[in-house]
């Protein structure tokens, strides 16, 4: 019988932290590449904790909190440690953390009534699909997972732009490339400089791009406009 190591520890119980905590010390013990998933609901939690610190001090009001900060303390402790041992690592301590939220799109209300203006009304408001207060990392988020890129995808910045922010987004369970641009304008020089594979993908703001710009675009690839 074949045994095969899991590649991602998942604990749909997150408590304090403890998985996550014993996975990274075991990872700095003999350079494992172990990961983890945490899950935990926002639960409130007593303002005295078992070891007697006080949580709302520590500015901590949920169980979710806790485990948020144990990782963060894990991975300076464990870092610490390891450095006055003289040991020469490269490590990453650092983590992700997602929470369920709106969406950056507007939603969509059928209007049934024979009122035109009305209708303008709700058209006009409609001129953007995302709605006022959204936010760059938010709504990269949501754009990976309506294209069907996993949250642990590989997002890094093209230097070659410079004009614009351009993200290239790359995942081991996807064989095309993101390149998401969410600036309020897309330069002249960054359409020029655009180069995408036969699958790759340019998503943009529809706004941040004129009628003439997106038929350039569409010359380089597909195309998508928010």
């Amino acid at each position: 019988m074949i045994f095969f190591k899991p590649r991602i520890a998942v604990d749909f119980f997150a408590g304090s932290g403890t998985t996550a905590h014993a996975i990274m010390k075991s990872n700095f013990e003999d350079q494992g590449n172990r990961r983890f998933l945490l899950i935990q609901l926002k639960e409130p939690i007593d303002t005295k904790l078992p070891s007697g610190i006080n949580a709302k001090e520590l500015g901590l009001n949920a169980i979710s909190e806790i485990s948020k900060e144990r990782i963060i303390r894990a991975g300076r402790q464990l870092s610490s440690v390891f450095r006055e041992k003289g040991k020469d690592m490269n490590l990453d301590i650092h983590y992700k953390s997602y929470k369920l939220d709106r969406s950056s799109f507007k939603k969509w209300k059928n209007y049934n009534g024979t009122d035109t203006k009305q209708l303008e009304t709700l058209f006009s408001q409609h001129e953007s699909s995302l709605v006022d207060d959204w936010k760059p990392e938010n709504l990269l988020t949501e754009i990976l997972l309506i294209e069907g890129f996993p949250l642990d995808s590989k997002i890094e910045t093209v230097e070659a732009f410079k004009k614009n922010k351009v993200q290239k987004v790359t995942s081991d369970f996807c064989e095309h490339t993101l390149f998401v641009c969410l600036d309020q304008k897309v330069e002249d020089e960054t359409i020029k400089a655009l180069s995408l594979g036969d699958n790759d993908i340019f998503i943009c703001l529809d706004n941040a791009v004129t009628d003439q710009d997106k038929v350039r675009l569409d010359d380089k690839g597909l195309i998508k406009t928010i």
